[in-house]
């Protein structure tokens, strides 16, 4: 257990690492545009004032730690033998508590953290069963947000009468990214598969991709002849078609290979802007992966949804267990994982 004297030192080390001193920077900014004439008429009102509640939670969170550990040096020199009386253990307690919700925080401090998310499910290895896992994941993914009031819109999916091929979902929140890049990898499903006569246990994979949703200020100057564009019709569970145009749109960053889109707007110009977005989106973060030496490096250390890979592992068959093989974390109720349920493991990896 840490001393007062480690706790107090560790309060410095939080205020620069959580960045306080910006962080009121903003509190002031936002309320002040909360409170200017026409502010709730606006259509991202709500989100901006969120927004807010967050950041102010977040500061309010560091400042009751701050006058409590100031709070408590005080009895001590009141009091001689304070920290071996009841009250004096339990407020040490409570600052411990305290203590250890900060520095979780801490870890949401990296530069795209605060940032909406864009998840890419797509089905690995295992058939049909991978198919339905993948919608399995995607139905866990979207109930998480909904816990974290995060707004969630499909921009991209395949499905098939199993399940779906690939899905690609907006979580527009703060710190969306900063929790879901955790969920980044291979995750591997063993179960008794019901896509089969035997009902024999079987094995199968996904992979989801994480990256910060970046602003439209950090855009590269990406050069139009890089760039091929797709057209095609958006399709919905089980490959019905939702429209009957072409509005969704692809498009490739033909340098690297890397692929965008979108197909949640009816207007092809809408599906075209946000597919752009994404992608300046996915080629800013990984050039800001500086331990990469190429951007075919980085695309190259993609794992393979197949065994041996996986960063996660679902069993519901011979036993129930959700284990994280990074951090170890384990679950013995892996319905309520699916519920959404996974911000233990999400905490657990972001610790390490």
């Amino acid at each position: 257990m840490l001393t007062i004297l480690e706790l107090t030192d560790s309060l410095t080390k939080l205020e620069e690492k959580l960045n306080i001193s910006d962080l009121r920077d903003q509190v002031s900014r936002l309320k002040s545009q909360t409170m200017e004439a026409g502010f709730w008429d606006q259509k991202n009102s709500n989100q901006i004032a969120k927004q807010l509640g967050d950041l102010e939670n977040q500061l309010q969170e560091f400042e009751a730690f701050q006058s409590k550990i100031k709070e408590y040096n005080q009895f001590c020199e009141l009091i001689t033998d304070y920290a071996d009386t009841p009250d004096g253990q339990n407020d040490y307690q409570t600052l411990i508590q305290m203590h250890d919700k900060l520095i979780l925080a801490s870890t949401l401090s990296g530069p795209f953290d605060k940032s909406s998310a864009i998840i890419s499910i797509h089905s690995g290895a295992g058939g049909d069963d991978a198919q339905d896992f993948s919608n399995m994941l995607a139905q866990m993914y979207r109930s998480y947000c909904e816990n974290h009031s995060w707004n969630i819109q499909i921009l991209d999916s395949d499905y098939s009468t199993a399940g779906l091929k690939h899905l690609t979902m907006q979580a527009e929140g703060l710190f969306a990214y900063g929790n879901l890049k955790a969920e980044h990898g291979v995750h591997r499903l063993v179960r008794l598969s019901p896509f089969n006569s035997g009902n024999t246990r079987e094995t199968s994979f996904a992979r989801v991709d994480v990256i910060p949703l970046l602003p439209a200020s950090q855009e590269l100057n990406l050069n139009t002849e890089d760039l091929k564009f797709d057209t095609y019709k958006s399709s919905g569970p089980g490959g019905q078609s939702v429209n009957t145009t072409d509005s969704a749109v692809r498009v490739t960053h033909l340098p690297t290979g890397i692929q965008a889109a979108c197909q949640n707007h009816r207007s092809q110009h809408q599906n075209k802007a946000a597919a752009i977005q994404i992608l300046n989106s996915k080629l800013l973060h990984i050039q800001a992966e500086q331990q990469a030496e190429t951007i075919e490096k980085i695309r190259g250390g993609k794992d393979t949804a197949a065994f041996g890979s996986q960063i996660r592992s679902y069993t519901l068959h011979p036993y129930k267990l959700v284990k994280d093989h990074r951090s170890k974390y384990e679950s013995k109720n892996p319905d309520q994982v699916f519920a959404g349920d996974i911000q233990a493991f999400i905490d657990e990896f972001l610790l390490q």
